[in-house]
């Protein structure tokens, strides 16, 4: 996670919380606004009853791209970006130092900017360690230095606990789980101090260890980040992940631990998906629409949709599929 990113995290609950907003300035900047439909996305080459979901989006299908950075883009990217932008600008506002004294937006702000201000941090150095080091340093016996390692011990796991993504640490040498959060706990189908010693083949069943194998010894030869999406079974039934996978060398340069993350996109997934459905079928009969049978064979655009429900080891979700239409 980056600096602003954890600064955004940290100081959005203060900012979006400001007690008593003015009322005027509300109402202006609510006269202000204006709600309309995204023209500049409209492909007016298309003919509306030919193909509605290029007509309304064609325009900007063709002048956008996948980021090489994301396995998937969409308006829900745009949106997410967006908010962080607008997020940042309120940030940074509060950070010019207008707001009352005391109040939560001062706080934010001065928040942010102190966080925000690396120069500072860096002539500080250690300095604001200093109380912790001088603790270290009065050890002088096993006692006590039991008590700091377990008192660091409890820091180091609140924090990852409250990763907002599943993490799992994996030994290269011999495929065992070493850490895992609470989020994980998920994935694991288990409590994390359950799984720490074991293998994806102890957790999970032959068919999804299988590919989960594969994917981390990708991942490991590879010796960078690999990013992908895959299903997993959960007590909630088959869910869709995107995992990240990240390889740790050792003083040698060898894979020494692989750090996977994990986070759940099945809703955004198939919100997606029936967008696309609902673009190539009728909304009565559900049938292949008009625009179903004109689409181009040889575009890589997926035109049939469809959903199913498939049963997995714990549970079941509904999965979709795409196909191309045939060609004569």
């Amino acid at each position: 996670m980056t600096r602003f990113g954890l600064a955004l995290s940290l100081a959005l609950a203060a900012i979006c919380c400001r007690a008593n907003p003015d009322p005027a300035a509300a109402t202006q900047a609510s006269a202000q606004s204006t709600h309309d439909i995204d023209r500049t996305s409209i492909d007016a080459s298309v003919a509306p009853g030919d193909d509605f979901f290029r007509y309304a989006n064609g325009a900007w299908l063709k002048a956008t791209e996948i980021p090489s950075d994301r396995g998937s883009f969409g308006v829900t990217d745009v949106l997410y970006d967006q908010s962080l932008q607008r997020t940042k600008a309120l940030l940074e506002d509060a950070a010019g130092g207008k707001a009352a004294a005391g109040s939560d937006e001062r706080k934010a702000g001065d928040y942010y900017a102190t966080f925000m201000d690396e120069a500072t941090i860096e002539k500080r150095g250690l300095s604001p360690l200093g109380p912790t080091l001088d603790a270290i340093k009065a050890i002088t016996d096993r006692r006590s230095l039991s008590r700091e390692l377990e008192n660091t011990k409890k820091f180091l796991e609140l924090v990852v606990d409250n990763i907002p993504v599943s993490l799992i640490v994996e030994r290269v040498s011999d495929g065992r789980y070493l850490l895992a959060n609470r989020s994980a706990e998920t994935i694991l189908n288990r409590r994390r101090e359950d799984a720490t010693g074991l293998t994806a083949a102890d957790i999970f069943n032959p068919r999804e260890a299988k590919l989960i194998i594969a994917r981390d010894e990708a991942a490991i030869k590879k010796r960078g980040l690999l990013t992908e999406e895959h299903p997993i079974s959960t007590k909630d039934g088959l869910r869709l992940f995107l995992t990240r996978r990240m390889t740790v060398l050792d003083d040698s340069g060898e894979p020494q631990y692989l750090i996977k993350t994990h986070e759940d996109v099945t809703d955004r997934r198939q919100t997606e998906s029936r967008m696309a459905h609902m673009a190539y079928h009728d909304g009565l009969t559900d049938l292949p629409n008009r625009a179903a049978f004109l689409q181009d064979p040889k575009k890589k655009t997926p035109v049939f949709v469809r959903f199913s429900t498939v049963a997995g080891s714990r549970g079941s979700t509904e999965i979709v599929a795409f196909s191309q239409p045939a060609t004569g």
